[in-house]
């Protein structure tokens, strides 16, 4: 029963024409195409032109990373103070919902 089936639908399938081509391009064509920028970045880093330290942190050179910081910073020192708070009450007992 299978086989009456088959073969019909494999003439089918071979007289209908391919309505796409295998795409020929890889997915790595791309990363292999694009040039390295290795050479350069070691160039300046071995320069001494990336400067790290306390005095400049690297998370505050971009011009938007000072609001970031301060931001961030305001967000965990709430947390720290809300967390803080609900020690205390559990440790005194107070602030309960009757």
């Amino acid at each position: 029963m299978i086989s009456r089936l088959a073969r019909p639908a494999a003439r089918l399938a071979a007289s209908r024409p391919r309505l796409h081509q295998q795409q020929r391009r890889t997915i790595v064509d791309q990363m292999n195409s694009v040039e390295s920028k290795i050479d350069a970045t070691r160039a300046v880093h071995n320069a001494g032109g990336v400067t790290q330290g306390a005095a400049n942190p690297t998370y505050l050179k971009q011009p938007g990373d000072a609001a970031v910081f301060l931001g961030g910073m305001g967000l965990i020192t709430f947390a720290c103070i809300k967390l803080g708070g609900g020690y205390w009450n559990m440790a005194h007992g107070t602030g309960k919902l009757e």
